[in-house]
Parts: structure tokens; C-alpha cells; sequence
């Protein structure tokens, strides 16, 4: 229970690094204990029907998550660590900082988004527990890219604020692009994920799990203008049952939506890469895989 108990703290205090822009307390060489949660099966120990007993260790890496987690954990202990400086502050993000995360979390996709978070086709029942828990992963990868959005945003690119050096402008308008282009996908993607769930009354029962990305992902989408808002203006609704302050936040997301849709700017540095309304107003709320998980509702009880 200890070793469980402190891979969480490790996680949350990565994560939290990242959602509220500050260092993180733990850095990768304050631990060095493997991924396991109990006392190892004795071996030769078998179940009740003669088969080989996993241990706890193996049984949870057979699912992926302790892998999954450690690894974006890392990359968003990384991010607060490059990020959340007075450097970074005043001079802008560094385009090989830049270009390290995307391919960072590009490759996290690539190796564990489809073991952990939500499957492309659903087979059977899931309870609460299940569906919760697949979409809080599948939103935390997804909401370190609108992170990385936002401090490109705020900072700029080091070699374009630094007018003493010649950018690379073809590739700085890649990087921008690709960070868009996710950071619009991932909040499309939470976006659908709210819906389903608040549509199933989880969110009333979910220990803020999604709560930070609701908030990150309506946001985004308020700032663009783009009315899938709306469902994480609901899930955020339906979480002021059990958290009073998100029904605040609910309202002021309502209001920064308001406010795009009447013109006023709300990008810096990223304003220029930015679609015009009437292109992100466009485009549909969350793709193919969220179309088929508003239609199925991913088999959950309601």
C-alpha cells in the first residue's frame, strides 16, 4: 500500500506541475524503486483452478498503466521544469525545447495511448470505474498538448522574440502548426469524452479526474469560438454538484465563448496560426471516434 501510495503522489505531483505551472517537487533521481505494489506472489503459488499466480506487478503492467503514467509524467515534469522558468517567461521557448515535446508526446501516443485510454470499438458493458478511468488517461495525454499550446501563446518562440538571430521561420511554422493542430484535436477529444460522460451522470460521481482537462479543453474551445464548449460547459455543470467553484468556472467559460463569438482577440503569440472562427466553428466535435462514442455510448448503463 505504501509503494501504491507513492506512485500516486509521484504522478499527481508531475501532473500537477503541469496544470498549475510550477516545478515539480520530485525530479527523476529522488527515486529509483521499480513499479510494483505488494509483496511478490511466492513462486509456484497457483489460483484455484491450477493456474500460475501473477504477481500485483505483473498484473498491472499487463494492463499498462503504471508504464503509461510514469512515462507522461516524465514528459510533463520535463515541461514544467523548461516551462514554468523566468527564462522562459522573457525570452520565449527555445524551437529544440519545442520541437522535443511534440516529438515526446507523439511518440507516448504512438506507444501507449491505445492500451490505456479510450478503445476504438467497444465490446460489452463498462461500469464507472472502467469508463472513468480510461478517459481520465486518454484526457491527460491530450491535455499536454493544449498546455503546450497555451505557453506558446503566452512565451512566443525564443528565435523569432530574439531579433539578433535569423529564424528557421519554415520550420517554427511547423512546430506551431503541429502544436495547434493537437492541442485543437485534444480538446475536441475531451470535449466528446464530457459529453459521454456527463450525458451517463458519471461526472456527478468522478473524484475530479476530468476535471482539469474540462477546464483546459473549454477553454481552448471558448477562446476559438467553437460551440463544442458546450459540452464541457455541461460536464463542468453536472461536477458543481459535488465541487461548488465549477460552476464558477462553467460561467466564465461561458463568457470567454461569448466573447470570441463578438471579435474580441484572444491570442498573442499565437494569434496569426490561429483559424478565424467561421474555420474552427466548422469543424465537428471531436471526429469519427467521438461520433461513434456520443451514438453507442460507449455500452455504460445510464
Amino acid at each position: 500500500m505504501m509503494v501504491f501510495a507513492w506512485w500516486m503522489a509521484c504522478f499527481c505531483d508531475a501532473y500537477a506541475s503541469a496544470y498549475y505551472r510550477r516545478k515539480p517537487v520530485l525530479d527523476d533521481g529522488d527515486y529509483d524503486i521499480d513499479f510494483y505494489t505488494g509483496d511478490p506472489i511466492i513462486a509456484g503459488s497457483m489460483d484455484a483452478h491450477g493456474r500460475p499466480l501473477q504477481s500485483p506487478r505483473e498484473q498491472l503492467e499487463v494492463l499498462g498503466y503504471y508504464s503509461a503514467a510514469h512515462s507522461l509524467a516524465r514528459t510533463a515534469r520535463n515541461m514544467s521544469r523548461q516551462l514554468w522558468k523566468p527564462v522562459t517567461d522573457a525570452q520565449g521557448i527555445p524551437l529544440e525545447i519545442l520541437s522535443g515535446f511534440t516529438l515526446e508526446l507523439s511518440a507516448w501516443r504512438e506507444k501507449y495511448l491505445s492500451t490505456v485510454g479510450v478503445p476504438s470499438n467497444f465490446k460489452g458493458e463498462w461500469d464507472f470505474v472502467s469508463a472513468v478511468s480510461s478517459c481520465a488517461s486518454d484526457a491527460t495525454y491530450h491535455v499536454m498538448w493544449i498546455i503546450l499550446f497555451n505557453a506558446l501563446d503566452d512565451f512566443g518562440v525564443k528565435e523569432i522574440n530574439d531579433r539578433t538571430m535569423e529564424p528557421n521561420n519554415l520550420r517554427i511554422g511547423e512546430a506551431k502548426r503541429k502544436v495547434l493542430e493537437e492541442a485543437l484535436h485534444g480538446a475536441l477529444r475531451i470535449s466528446g469524452l464530457a459529453q459521454v460522460l456527463t450525458t451517463n451522470g458519471y461526472l456527478r460521481l468522478d473524484p475530479a479526474v476530468m476535471h482539469v482537462s474540462c477546464i483546459q479543453a473549454g477553454t481552448l474551445l471558448a477562446r476559438l469560438g467553437n460551440e463544442n464548449v458546450k459540452a464541457c460547459i455541461s460536464g463542468l455543470e453536472q461536477y458543481s454538484h459535488s465541487y461548488e467553484e465549477a460552476g464558477e468556472q462553467a460561467a466564465e467559460m461561458r463568457r470567454v465563448y461569448e466573447a470570441a463569438l463578438a471579435g474580441e482577440p484572444q491570442f498573442s503569440h499565437m494569434g496569426a496560426a490561429v483559424p478565424t472562427k467561421t474555420t474552427v466553428e466548422g469543424t465537428t466535435g471531436g471526429d469519427q471516434d467521438m461520433e461513434m462514442l456520443n451514438d453507442r455510448h460507449m455500452g455504460w448503463p445510464r
